[in-house]
């Protein structure tokens, strides 16, 4: 190939708290860069400026030098996908664009679509989700329909995807694992002094003896039956403290209100934390709790063993595939099995010992590199692809 090919990459997700869309993103962008494909040059979309920097930081790349790059000026996702993105391809030619989940509504040309689909939590449990973000899950259906190839974070995903999306062949889905990234979330010497200013801001002390669960304050992720858990494992241990982590995301009220009313005195909710704040949590944590209903993948469970944590998770979706590990398992639509789960490796050392041992080396099964060069394959497959799916686009 003569000519290097242009690939955009939508990275409107960095800087916007969107958890694992923000850490896919940025986790793929700067393997790319390591990876330097002699016969590719990447033009990223960003958001804000500062949201540009902050990848530059996070990655070690440099805009001009390394990449080409628009500031699309806005948060709108309607306007982003219905103007920025048309108007952008309109200027300039791209063989490779890539998005997660949502392609632009117009002027796409000649260019070869990449769309990242990481769960369908949103057809397995629609009662989870707003109105307002229905009309989002159209565009999601439309979108699969018309890219050149889709992928997605687990075996689990590739699996519901296909039997959401009949009109799909299982060639079209490939599968690209997010992953940990053990420069990152790792065992670090003085986790505490990294939470200095989350104490500041929340005006409560991290507590010495905590179980820690993140994710973002929303129904799937099932934080309510944690909290009726907690009830029964404070019965039981009152040196047990609950730090949850998490932005408030939607249809949380519920979640709010029963943390004030059970066990308030021993739980601690922090809200948002940053990167440096989380790793803290996971290597201090006593144990790490992680009750979702429905995982594309489960990336919290796979960085808490990084750091050093021992994980509790849920049966059923990506997380079987994720954690492995029978005696750390439990069925999450039953708050006294997540109790007694909890109960029973806290007060078993020996079984304590022994899930630590099992969890050691997970998260080696996966790497942003493997996954960065499994996506410029599918670049390169797409710039001379093969005759076209017969789903329609």
């Amino acid at each position: 190939m003569t000519q290097r090919a242009r690939v955009l990459i939508d990275m409107h997700a960095v800087g916007e708290n969107l958890s694992g869309n923000e850490m896919y993103v940025k986790n793929l962008g700067k393997h790319l860069f390591r990876q330097a494909p002699p016969d590719m040059r990447f033009h990223l979309a960003f958001g804000h400026e500062k949201d540009l920097r902050h990848f530059e930081a996070y990655s070690g790349t440099r805009r001009k030098e390394d990449f080409d790059y628009t500031l699309l000026h806005t948060n709108s996702s309607l306007r982003r996908l219905s103007w920025s993105f048309p108007r952008l391809m309109s200027r300039e030619r791209f063989d490779i664009a890539h998005f997660q989940y949502v392609l632009p509504f117009f002027g796409l040309g000649a260019t070869r679509f990449v769309s990242v689909v990481h769960d369908m939590s949103f057809r397995r449990f629609p009662s989870h989700y707003t109105r307002k973000q229905h009309v989002i899950h159209r565009f999601i259906d439309r979108s699969s329909r018309r890219a050149d190839r889709i992928l997605t974070v687990s075996d689990f995903s590739k699996a519901e995807i296909l039997h959401f999306y009949p009109f799909l062949r299982e060639s079209d889905v490939t599968v690209t694992h997010d992953a940990s990234d053990p420069e990152v979330f790792k065992k670090i010497a003085d986790p505490r002094s990294r939470l200095e200013a989350l104490e500041s801001k929340i005006d409560k002390k991290i507590p010495d003896e905590f179980v820690l669960t993140v994710g973002n304050l929303q129904p799937r992720k099932n934080l309510e039956r944690l909290l009726l858990a907690f009830d029964r494992v404070s019965d039981r241990r009152d040196d047990i403290r609950l730090v949850i982590t998490g932005r408030r995301a939607w249809r949380y009220d519920d979640i709010l209100r029963k943390m004030e009313c059970r066990s308030r005195d021993r739980i601690v909710f922090t809200d948002y934390v940053d990167e440096d704040e989380l790793v803290a949590l996971y290597n201090l944590c006593r144990l790490f709790v992680y009750p979702s209903l429905y995982e594309g993948f489960g990336l919290p469970v796979v960085e808490a063993i990084s750091c050093g944590a021992i994980a509790l998770t849920s049966r059923g979706s990506s997380l079987e595939e994720v954690c492995p590990v029978p005696d750390a398992l439990f069925d999450p639509l039953r708050p006294e099995i997540i109790a007694e789960k909890i109960l029973d490796v806290l007060d078993d050392p020996d079984r304590y010992r022994r899930i630590q041992a099992q969890q050691t080396g997970l998260p080696d099964r996966f790497s942003w590199m493997d996954t960065a060069a499994k996506t410029i394959e599918i670049y390169r497959s797409l710039i001379q692809p093969a005759p076209g799916r017969g789903g329609p686009h």
